[in-house]
């Protein structure tokens, strides 16, 4: 997905959520610009769940590792620090987010 792609899917679910009257009242990865480079990462919202974005685990990691492009590490190197800092930067904080919020849910796709 290119940058512009990530935009478009991103104002698609902020359009969707307003109609929902659910804008300013659902947490999406990333504030300002950054919240676009976590849109690869996005399946789908959950409409049963007062609308909360449902993000894929190994999307995530994956957006993670791209945005560690200058680093000196082998790729295996890069992905372990990215599982950490998914683990440690977003999975560790949804229980500390706003309650009055939808927090994101994660997701592990499962490959048959």
């Amino acid at each position: 997905m290119n940058d512009k792609e990530r935009k478009a899917k991103i104002e698609m679910i902020e359009g969707t959520l307003a109609d929902h009257e659910m804008d300013g009242k659902v947490i999406l990865w990333g504030s300002g610009d950054e919240v676009y480079e976590y849109a690869d990462a996005i399946l789908g919202i959950a409409f049963d769940c007062d609308c909360a974005i449902v993000y894929s685990r190994d999307k995530l990691i994956d957006c993670i590792v791209r945005q560690m492009t200058g680093e000196d590490s082998s790729e295996e190197d890069k992905y372990q620090d990215a599982v950490d800092h998914y683990e440690y930067n977003f999975l560790r904080t949804i229980p500390y987010m706003p309650e009055d919020k939808v927090r994101p849910i994660m997701v592990d796709e499962v490959m048959f």
